[in-house]
């Protein structure tokens, strides 16, 4: 199968040419009024064109294909909008893999400036107590923080400490598509927990979305995401253990509730189960750490008929 290939600056232009064509059409509309012939400043009488026939004629093709062009306006809407929705669509999650990769690039640009100042540290301590060999040279001394740009279009602020307080990633198209994620770090008492985090996310199109991830005292988080409309939905993830195996728990904005357990089996492989909001459940082979899964089986819940008519597919499980 071919892999399907988008070019989304393309179609945010086409998008706006549309959009112009539509203005276009809808002024000579207007200017002409169906009665005349419409130019680029303004209606124009026969003197202009030279021939009352020809003006005439022209006068006439104006006229007639007023209620057309009327009709096409709507659809030049619509398509405009159709093209640049999708062209949004794709640029949008191009733009969420980059920010995620700035996001993984700040916390390392943290993480390493924490090891030269260590490394630095240990050689303070031991020159002032006479043990740093003397054919040794010293590390190099770090910056007072890490570099508050580690990456193009993005800017953070770091504590003390180098860890990550704020910040802000823009990603922009030369064709005007514009995304811009802005993030709050907060930390805990414990130093080798995970920091909870508000997110505000402005994609291209105008929509907007807040995230924000909660620690629960039992060890499990909740990460949960506001629309620009108020819509809400939640995910709790709780993990297993080092092996990669964990529960979820995820609630649309409707109410409707999906459960996700993987854990592994006797085989060494991974089983992954998935119970939709309508009590089906999906089955899932596959390894949590590379998420790569492949689908074994569908499960109708207790009540409805077997999938297919397939007897041989019965509810197993709570």
């Amino acid at each position: 199968m071919a892999d399907l290939v988008i070019d989304y600056s393309l179609l945010h232009r086409l998008a706006g040419n549309m959009r112009t064509l539509r203005t276009n059409v809808e002024t000579d509309l207007h200017l002409s009024n169906g009665m005349a012939v419409a130019s680029e400043a303004g209606p124009v009488g026969p003197g202009a064109v030279g021939d009352q026939y020809l003006y005439g004629a022209l006068v006439a093709f104006y006229g007639a294909t007023r209620s057309p062009f009327n009709d096409a306006l709507d659809a030049l809407d619509q398509l405009s909008n159709l093209f640049g929705g999708i062209a949004d669509a794709y640029f949008n999650v191009d733009a969420d893999l980059k920010a995620s990769g700035l996001d993984t690039l700040a916390q390392m640009t943290g993480g390493n400036w924490q090891s030269q100042q260590a490394a630095y540290d240990e050689y303070l301590k031991r020159k002032a107590d006479g043990t740093w060999p003397n054919d040794q040279p010293p590390p190099p001394k770090p910056a007072d923080t890490p570099p508050a740009t580690p990456a193009p279009g993005t800017q953070v602020t770091y504590d003390d400490q180098g860890r990550v307080l704020t910040q802000t990633t823009t990603v922009t198209t030369a064709d005007g598509q514009t995304y811009a994620k802005t993030t709050t770090y907060r930390y805990g008492a414990d130093p080798n927990a995970a920091p909870e985090y508000s997110s505000t996310v402005t994609y291209a199109g105008g929509q907007t979305m807040t995230l924000d991830k909660h620690n629960n005292p039992d060890g499990s988080y909740t990460v949960t995401s506001t629309t620009g409309d108020g819509k809400t939905s939640s995910s709790t993830v709780t993990p297993g253990g080092a092996d990669g195996s964990y529960s979820q728990r995820d609630v649309d904005p409707d109410g409707g509730v999906t459960t996700t357990v993987v854990g592994g089996n006797e085989f060494g492989g991974y089983t992954k189960t998935v119970t939709n909001p309508d009590g089906s459940k999906d089955v899932y082979a596959g390894d949590p750490n590379t998420n790569a899964w492949t689908h074994s089986a569908h499960v109708e819940r207790p009540d409805a008929p077997p999938a297919d008519g397939d007897p041989n597919l019965q509810w197993t499980g709570p």
